[in-house]
């Protein structure tokens, strides 16, 4: 979306008291876990040169929205950044043939994520430079792997990248990677490693739908079945235990009023524009 409507998408929720998060894609189209294009025209940057004009664009960005009075109260750098952002990234300049990046964390280390750091320092030293008391989001997806999810914030650290949140995708009811075992309690796993890293954790991305699509690899939760009552059901225990867990800082849910598409619309929290789901 363009900044102009961004700029009226974050004055309305000002409006209503809520508090804002600048959330940087670092591409020009949608980057998620695995796709992590460069923007159109930096295909051939170098590193520093890729490091150098996102540190121009998060500079320029935060300026435009500073100057129009807006607080900023979190910035989110990137998005699902495991595997690398921009460009240099497992699916791009970055690839890794025959590594398991779901274990190989000293290759993982070595190749994508000291890279990825050169680029991540760039990003915020350009925020920074306009909001020196910004405070800084890195989101990953791997919430699955506690082992992945340490040794990148780990890294992230040792790389004097400096963040303050910690963030994770949750999605319980989706299995991109069935071939790959993870713990049940993986979620509470992965957020106690990051608190004793002394970070806390952001909830960047939650839902959960109130029916099944077959556009998606859905994996049935125990307890919480596909309706619109078990939707509810899952939402306010989810909310619960951010609320008592100390080391929850903030929850986001993930299209909340994307009822319209067929995949996920359906873990939207609304029917249509005037009536919401009672998970609301």
């Amino acid at each position: 979306c363009s900044r102009e409507y961004a700029l009226q998408v974050l004055k309305a929720g000002e409006k209503v008291g809520m508090q804002l998060c600048l959330f940087f894609y670092l591409s020009d189209q949608a980057a998620h876990g695995g796709k992590q294009k460069s923007p159109s025209g930096w295909e051939n940057y170098s590193l520093e040169e890729t490091a150098a004009a996102l540190k121009q664009h998060t500079f320029e960005t935060t300026k435009y929205y500073k100057d129009k009075g807006l607080n900023i109260d979190l910035y989110e750098i990137g998005n699902e950044i495991d595997f690398g952002i921009t460009g240099y990234s497992f699916d791009t300049k970055l690839y890794l043939p025959g590594i398991d990046i779901f274990h190989d964390f000293s290759t993982v280390r070595q190749q994508i994520w000291a890279k990825e750091a050169v680029l991540l320092k760039a990003a915020i030293e350009g925020v920074k430079e306009v909001d020196p008391e910004a405070k800084i989001i890195l989101h990953i997806c791997t919430t699955e792997w506690p082992d992945l999810v340490e040794a990148f914030f780990q890294a992230m650290i040792d790389f004097e990248v400096p963040y303050d949140f910690a963030g994770l995708s949750y999605y319980p009811w989706l299995k991109w990677h069935p071939e790959v075992p993870s713990p049940s309690n993986y979620l509470d796993m992965s957020i106690e490693a990051i608190a004793k890293l002394g970070k806390e954790t952001i909830l960047c991305e939650v839902s959960f739908p109130s029916s099944t699509t077959p556009l998606l690899p859905i994996h049935e939760v125990t307890g919480y079945p596909f309706t619109l009552e078990g939707q509810a059901e899952w939402v306010h225990d989810l909310l619960r235990m951010a609320e008592i867990n100390p080391h929850i800082n903030t929850v986001f849910y993930f299209y909340p009023d994307n009822y319209i598409v067929e995949d996920c619309g359906a873990a939207s929290l609304f029917i249509n524009d005037e009536h919401p789901k009672p998970a609301i």
